[in-house]
């Protein structure tokens, strides 16, 4: 018997984005509404950083560093930038280490050794991210990264 196995597509992504989006919103309360650039610490142990890149009326763009050693340059930090869109209400990954446009589904084998649902993946990988952050302590750096608070949530 042969077996056809669907691939994952825009139905079973928007509610990963969706997911994003409120973590995002729980973590930061009032990011719609921020100046940028704006930077925070998510989480020291770990190190990981949101900064503001952009915020507009209806989306935002942010960038996300996880600095596992600091100083080693053996062990690259990991970067996602992320797309908000708040009248869609969702928040999806456009960029990761470098990398953009990701294809919902690629064929596999494939010469550049994407995975096959790698667009779903990193964003899976991002709500993690969120989900550790959110049970963790936070810290907020202003722009210059000059005094330090705490958030609620």
């Amino acid at each position: 018997m042969i077996t056809v196995r669907t691939a994952p597509g825009l139905h079973s992504l928007m509610p990963i984005y969706e997911g994003n989006y409120r973590s995002l919103a729980q973590l930061v309360p009032g990011l719609r509404s921020m100046q940028v650039p704006a930077s925070f610490v998510l989480s020291d142990l770990p190190r990981i950083r949101m900064s503001i890149m952009e915020c507009c009326k209806y989306t935002a763009m942010l960038a996300f560093s996880h600095t596992l050693v600091p100083g080693a340059d053996r062990i690259p930090d990991l970067a996602l930038t992320v797309r908000m869109c708040h009248d869609a209400r969702v928040a999806e990954v456009i960029g990761y280490q470098g990398r953009s446009r990701f294809a919902a589904v690629y064929p596999y084998p494939n010469k550049d050794m994407h995975g096959v649902f790698e667009k779903r993946q990193v964003n899976l990988f991002l709500g993690e991210w969120l989900r550790f952050c959110r049970r963790g302590g936070r810290q907020t750096l202003t722009a210059t990264g000059e005094g330090s608070g705490s958030l609620s949530g």
